[in-house]
């Protein structure tokens, strides 16, 4: 079975990654443009996925839930303390 991760918020953007061969492959297809790409973990296929969103549909990166995604490297986030 691959591992699989689907960002679907529109018809106008859809983004996969699946996990073959132990490379994780991207295609996304963000306001009728393709763009695909293979990355060696699933950190750098999510981070290169998310600034591909941020870059071309930033309405749909803001609202992107990333706990699904970020769970096996979570504890390498940094600490972010809340400053008012």
């Amino acid at each position: 079975m691959l591992d699989s991760y689907v960002f679907m918020p529109d018809d106008s953007c859809r983004v996969f990654i699946t996990e073959q061969d132990g490379k994780w492959s991207m295609t996304a297809n963000i306001s009728g443009k393709h763009y695909s790409g293979e990355r060696p973990t699933l950190e750098d296929a999510f981070k290169a996925c998310a600034n591909l969103l941020y870059k071309h549909a930033k309405d749909f990166w803001l609202r992107m839930d990333t706990r699904a995604v970020t769970a096996p490297w979570v504890d390498k986030l940094p600490e972010v303390e809340n400053v008012r």
